[in-house]
């Protein structure tokens, strides 16, 4: 009985493993860029290469309402059928921002799980320090707690003031989505 099961999980393991490798990424991909165009949110000058189980995303431009906005390096998405994660790296922000915070972010790591449903949690990290992110689907609210480095800190101070002051030393931001 015991060898019947563990046969049956190897099987349904198997089953699962070639969808994700087989599955068709690059036509999920183009899809959610025609969800997002609806929103205004565009990606250009993208090269897409379908890597087996993830999918790389190589120098994107991001433009929101028809403004650049970030020119990104490297996107690699991971669909797996229980777990989805998004690692950004090398995202450079427009330099219309450069007068509000440091426009490098070293990587941002986003990631959706069916055992939290209504939450897409993150981390991220660059020269403005480090953020915790959490993104409620139902509020559709979006809280990012920074911890400031010091070049955040000393010169861009004025942003820092606008925002929400944790008790641990960090900054709160929070917007509706």
């Amino acid at each position: 009985m015991v060898k019947k099961l563990v046969l049956f999980l190897l099987y349904v393991l198997f089953f699962m493993m070639a969808f994700i490798y087989f599955s068709p990424k690059v036509n999920i991909y183009y899809f959610a860029e025609e969800q997002l165009q609806k929103k205004g949110i565009v990606l250009n000058d993208e090269t897409l290469s379908d890597e087996g189980f993830t999918l790389e995303i190589k120098n994107a431009v991001l433009y929101v309402k028809t403004l650049e906005t970030a020119k990104i390096q490297k996107i690699k998405l991971n669909l797996f059928l229980l777990y989805n994660s998004v690692e950004v790296e090398g995202l450079v922000l427009s330099d219309m921002a450069s007068g509000f915070i440091p426009l490098h972010v070293k990587s941002l790591y986003l990631v959706y799980t069916v055992f939290d449903p209504l939450h897409v949690t993150g981390k991220c990290n660059g020269e403005f320090g480090e953020a915790d992110i959490d993104i409620d689907l139902v509020k559709r609210t979006l809280q990012v707690l920074i911890k400031p480095s010091k070049k955040m800190l000393t010169h861009y101070y004025t942003t820092l003031r606008n925002l929400k002051k944790d008790k641990n030393g960090g900054f709160i931001y929070e917007q509706s989505l």
